[in-house]
């Protein structure tokens, strides 16, 4: 039987053929934001699959910017007021307009591996600003909405409010790692790492296979960083 890593390694490689084969055509203006994006994040999956299973920081940080390639906008134009949050939230609610997409993230988030791996990544203190800031009724206030938000969205099938909830705390979590606030094996990120990482391995997929199958017909923000030369750069 395979192992969870060799099920990955190969999901990857699956995702690439499909992207290669349904954009094998030059990227135009109209096509260049969604192909840079699939193709920047399964460069970064590959990369995932090729780590050890204990080499957690290093795993997270690969699935990181493989979600952040699917979600970001040019942080350096003119108009880009927003943030990663908001970046991310209207990253999924575009999903959910796809054909199928709301289907798709109902089943995803409906899945009992990722309540149980959710719920406990949303009730760690440590992901939690107002724990570490002192502010301890404010983070019992604050966590205890948070997970009831997270449970109502579950019975609402609403994917986005659901989503979002989770980002929230991953986002804690990456700050702690990229920032250089936490150590490679203290427990506060240790303990947190593991379902991160298998939330990531389950939910970047989903994302990739709705872009690549069902991008007809929507427009997508243009891709930050642009390569030279390319439709996008010399617009």
């Amino acid at each position: 039987m395979p192992t969870r890593k060799q099920m990955f390694r190969e999901t990857v490689q699956q995702l690439d053929e499909e992207f290669r084969f349904r954009f094998s055509a030059k990227p135009t203006v109209s096509t260049q934001p969604i192909i840079d994006r699939v193709r920047r994040s399964i460069s970064w999956l590959r990369r995932t699959a090729e780590l050890s299973d204990e080499d957690r920081p290093p795993r997270f940080v690969d699935l990181w910017i493989a979600l952040n390639a699917l979600y970001g906008q040019p942080p350096y134009a003119k108009e880009y007021k927003s943030g990663d949050k908001e970046d991310f939230g209207e990253f999924v609610q575009r999903l959910t307009e796809l054909r199928s997409g709301k289907s798709q993230l109902s089943h995803l988030i409906g899945k009992k591996q990722f309540q149980v791996q959710a719920r406990e990544l949303i009730r760690s203190r440590y992901l939690w600003n107002e724990w570490w800031g002192k502010e301890q009724d404010k983070y019992r206030e604050r966590s205890r909405n948070g997970l009831l938000r997270f449970e109502k969205s579950l019975g609402n099938s609403d994917a986005v409010t659901c989503l979002s909830c989770l980002f929230e705390r991953l986002l804690v979590l990456r700050n702690q790692i990229i920032h250089g606030s936490s150590s490679a094996s203290t427990r506060k990120s240790r303990d947190a790492l593991y379902p991160a990482i298998l939330l990531l391995e389950e939910i970047l997929p989903e994302f990739i296979r709705l872009m690549v199958h069902e991008w007809h017909g929507t427009d997508w923000p243009p891709v930050p960083y642009p390569g030279k030369e390319t439709p996008q750069y010399s617009e």
